[in-house]
């Protein structure tokens, strides 16, 4: 087994699952919660590979799940922009 196998493998145990998760550990946990909860997946998958882009794609796709919260998070810019698309809908 190559070590891009080992990599791989604990992608797909460790990083992956928090496309799945991530969500709820972010409400349940808090913003500060969830970032040492990313840096210590980050730290598992570089003990366990030795690659730092392992570790690096493991901290991208944790910080990934947080943008769409924050894009979400203004009330204002979401109700602008479906607001004028329902409006014309109806009519």
């Amino acid at each position: 087994m190559s070590d891009l196998d080992v990599a791989v493998s604990v992608l797909a145990v460790v990083a992956f699952p928090l496309v799945g998760i991530g969500p709820m550990l972010l409400r349940l946990l808090r913003p500060a919660g969830y970032t040492v909860w990313m840096l210590l997946c980050s730290a598992t998958v570089y003990l366990l590979t030795g690659e730092l882009w392992a570790t690096a794609f493991t901290a991208c796709l944790a910080g990934a799940v947080v943008v769409p919260r924050r894009t979400a998070a203004d009330p204002a810019a979401v109700a602008g922009g479906y607001a004028n698309d329902r409006g014309s809908a109806l009519r």
